[in-house]
């Protein structure tokens, strides 16, 4: 999480984070967010999860949304696009210039 964060504030974006699911509802609840980036592994509630309630809310229903995973296997990936997630990437696959291309082209 910290290397992601590290990687986006050096990029220029501004960050939230959160260490959970239901931290990060919280911080959508409570700030204007752009695009949203999770793992699927965290406490409380696990990134599909939060990906579900994101998509439930007609609030937030079109945010775009980043998985980054240290699961690679294809069933690993249609989980996440079966909960909503407009990308995929494992952690091992994914360098700065990779995250920031991603980025830019879900928020054109």
């Amino acid at each position: 999480r910290m290397l992601h964060r590290s990687m986006l504030v050096n990029a220029g974006f501004d960050v939230l984070g959160a260490s959970d699911g239901l931290q990060a509802l919280q911080a959508l609840g409570n700030n204007a967010v752009d695009l949203v980036l999770t793992d699927i592994e965290m406490p409380n509630m696990d990134g599909l999860a939060l990906i579900r309630r994101i998509r439930q809310s007609p609030a937030w229903r079109h945010l775009p949304i980043i998985v980054v995973s240290q699961y690679g296997r294809r069933e690993d990936l249609e989980k996440g696009a079966e909960a909503g997630a407009d990308r995929y990437v494992v952690k091992s696959q994914l360098d700065a210039s990779r995250l920031v291309a991603m980025i830019s082209e879900l928020m054109d």
